[in-house]
């Protein structure tokens, strides 16, 4: 999967929190997601299309973590 992936780092992280189905799970790999964000988004080698995926994603979490 993270040979398909354009940003592995967080995507990674990001798409285990979008295929997770069992509730409980699914909330911590939101988090985790969440973090690995958070972390990309504090280097300054993230360019503009890669902060509107990080962008997407955040928001595609926050309507899951509901």
């Amino acid at each position: 999967m993270a040979n398909t992936l354009r940003y592995p780092g967080w995507q990674g992280p990001y798409l285990a929190a979008i295929l997770e189905m069992n509730s409980a799970e699914k909330h911590a790999k939101i988090a985790t997601a969440e973090d690995a964000i958070r972390s990309r988004m504090m280097s300054s080698k993230t360019g503009p299309e890669e902060r509107q995926a990080i962008q997407d994603a955040l928001n595609a979490l926050k309507f899951l973590n509901r």
